[in-house]
């Protein structure tokens, strides 16, 4: 029982920090804009919007990891469990047979969230509902 948790842990913590080295990374038009900077609340705010922006692309990694194992976590174990050669009732499969299509869905829903809070925190769209944003992010069609 110890085993598929240790391995769970470690493999979540392998994506955590592969998502912050990945999205920490500065591309050289940065570190020639800095050289020159000797201003130090100015590489402070750099650093703090690098950090949000790695929480940002943890925070999706995450999500699109949640919603892969919503689809296929219970098919998964069902199938494991089933070789072993216990049964599973018939509404576990059931659920496994709505779920794993829906993710697409869940997908989706994960692009979605993140899309619409891009456009909620921008200052010209703060007096928006949510249900509105995402008219109007299905209505731009990526852009």
């Amino acid at each position: 029982e110890g085993k598929p948790r240790n391995i769970l842990s470690r493999t979540i913590s392998a994506i955590r920090s592969s998502v912050i080295n990945i999205s920490g990374r500065r591309n050289d038009n940065d570190v020639e804009q800095e050289e020159g900077n000797t201003n130090i609340n100015t590489n402070s705010n750099n650093i703090h919007d690098r950090k949000e922006k790695s929480r940002l692309v943890l925070k999706k990694a995450m999500s699109y990891v949640v919603s892969y194992f919503l689809a296929w976590g219970l098919g998964i174990i069902g199938a494991v469990l089933y070789l072993s050669g216990i049964n599973l009732p018939q509404g576990y499969w059931y659920i496994t047979n709505v779920l794993n299509p829906a993710q697409g869905l869940f997908t989706f829903l994960v692009y979605m969230h993140f899309r619409i809070l891009k456009m909620k925190n921008e200052p010209q769209n703060e007096d928006f509902s949510w249900g509105s944003l995402f008219v109007t992010v299905i209505a731009s069609s990526g852009k």
